[in-house]
């Protein structure tokens, strides 16, 4: 990418279960993906497969990993600021060039 002013996160979650199978304690931690250019988004509708429509607040296009997928929660970071933070709705990969859009 030649333009890539943030960072992006996505957090994991780990989560610790009794013999009981009940939750005792939940531990997140956010692992770095890549960098990345967010912008912000107003005007694109989005469908998922449910049929539900979405207006995603920001697009991010950062290179192609497997690390994201629809449904996680990430974050964009411009040096120490929070730029964009929110769950992802859809993630477009493209065939031959090697980036990938997301939309929060």
């Amino acid at each position: 990418m030649l333009y890539a002013p943030h960072r992006l996160f996505v957090r994991k979650l780990t989560e610790t279960r009794d013999e009981r199978n009940r939750t005792v304690s939940v531990e997140e931690n956010w692992t770095e993906v890549s960098p990345c250019r967010c912008d912000d988004n107003t005007t694109l509708r989005i469908k998922d497969d449910t049929g539900n429509e979405y207006v995603p607040y920001y697009h991010i296009v950062a290179p192609r990993s497997r690390l994201v997928s629809a449904g996680d929660w990430v974050r964009v970071c411009d040096g120490a600021c929070i730029r964009g933070e929110g769950k992802v709705v859809k993630v477009m990969r493209t065939n031959y060039l090697d980036y990938m859009s997301i939309y929060v």
